[in-house]
């Protein structure tokens, strides 16, 4: 069977984030349990994702040349808001966390060149989630922050030196 891939595309069906509340039983790991136990992260309708996303790009592009907010908090929020759009029909986490990279880089940071932030959003899956979850901006900053923290202290340790993920 050929496996189709809708990535790269812009969204043209509702893609809502289904979150399934897993239920421990003893002799299993988790099991999902059933349509009561999931929630939904709604995402924008159809037709207002690409303007909103085209919005998104111009906002960012001013704020970073402005240089008015230190740029660890525009990434971050750059980030929550992509993925409160969720624009393609897959693909988008993949693509906030390459964006992430990329805006680090562009901004003098070197580091995410040798990590990972895959892993670490996979390793806080449902803290990711949770902070997606609510309209508080504050916890997915946190999120970010921490995230970024955590990748250059390991970093340091590998390499004995200090990174440069301070805010000052």
């Amino acid at each position: 069977m050929k496996h189709t891939s809708a990535g790269g595309n812009y969204k043209d069906k509702p893609n809502n984030i289904v979150i399934w509340h897993p239920v421990e039983k003893e002799g299993t790991v988790f099991e999902i349990h059933d349509i009561n136990d999931r929630a939904e992260l709604p995402r924008s309708p159809i037709e207002l994702a690409l303007p909103q996303l085209n919005a998104l790009l111009t906002w960012a592009g001013v704020c970073f040349r402005l240089e008015a907010v230190h740029p660890l908090y525009l990434i971050s929020i750059f980030a929550f808001e992509f993925l409160k759009i969720y624009p393609f029909n897959d693909g988008n986490g993949r693509t906030v966390r390459t964006l992430i990279i990329l805006m680090l880089i562009q901004r003098g940071y070197d580091f995410p060149e040798y990590a990972s932030l895959e892993r670490y959003f996979e390793a806080h899956r449902k803290l990711k989630f949770d902070c997606l979850s609510t309209p508080r901006i504050r916890n997915w900053i946190v999120f970010i922050l921490s995230c970024l923290d955590a990748i250059g202290l390991e970093l340091e340790l590998q390499a004995g030196v200090e990174s440069k993920v301070a805010i000052n």
